[in-house]
């Protein structure tokens, strides 16, 4: 089992990662196929991390909510997942490259920094046997997506709103342009009618 979740987490990475690039090149060149290969990617990513989570489930014997580890590949998991509804939703493609980014580098971190819990499970503390860990890990991995998200959402609408400002300001400096050569070309004719 514990290869196989290897291999599973490292498809998990991968996905995640190739859907973050083509998000940013699909973005960049607003090119369509480009950004729906990149949600299936992103999708595919969301897929495997929830199956990681289930083998994980299976390998302890409870839900995967204790460790570090398990609690990385939650809320990774619910990053993607409603990054992923938000996009089905609201059709908001621009947004993917810097969740899914962030997805991979989660995803990146269990492999560096926990490689050897993928297969590791220890007994909890009693403190760490009540039901309410699962209410209250759920719920902080929740805010913490919804965060991210809505982190998310705003960079790229401010992003977006600047380089709208940035063409109002170039076509606003060409008018200006033109205004000028206009007047430039009215005074030197009537001097040269003179």
């Amino acid at each position: 089992m514990p290869l196989l979740l290897q291999i599973i987490i490292y498809t998990t990475l991968i996905s995640y990662a190739v859907g973050a690039g083509l998000y940013f090149f699909g973005a960049m060149l607003v090119k369509e196929k480009v950004l729906k290969a990149a949600f299936i990617l992103a999708l595919a990513g969301c897929v495997f991390n929830l199956l990681a989570l289930i083998i994980r489930t299976i390998i302890a014997g409870r839900l995967p909510l204790s460790s570090g580890y398990e609690f990385v590949l939650s809320f990774t998991f619910i990053t993607a997942a409603l990054f992923l509804l938000y996009e089905i939703k609201n059709n908001a493609k621009s947004g993917g490259g810097p969740v899914m980014l962030i997805a991979a580098a989660l995803i990146l971190s269990v492999v560096i920094m926990m490689k050897g819990q993928f297969g590791e499970v220890s007994p909890l503390m009693p403190a760490l046997k009540s039901s309410w860990l699962t209410i209250h890990v759920l719920t902080a991995a929740a805010a913490y997506a919804a965060f991210a998200l809505a982190a998310n959402n705003k960079i790229i609408a401010r992003e977006n709103q600047q380089q709208e400002a940035e063409k109002k300001y170039i076509i606003y400096q060409d008018a200006a342009t033109l205004r000028g050569d206009a007047k430039n070309f009215v005074s030197t004719s009537r001097k040269s009618k003179h």
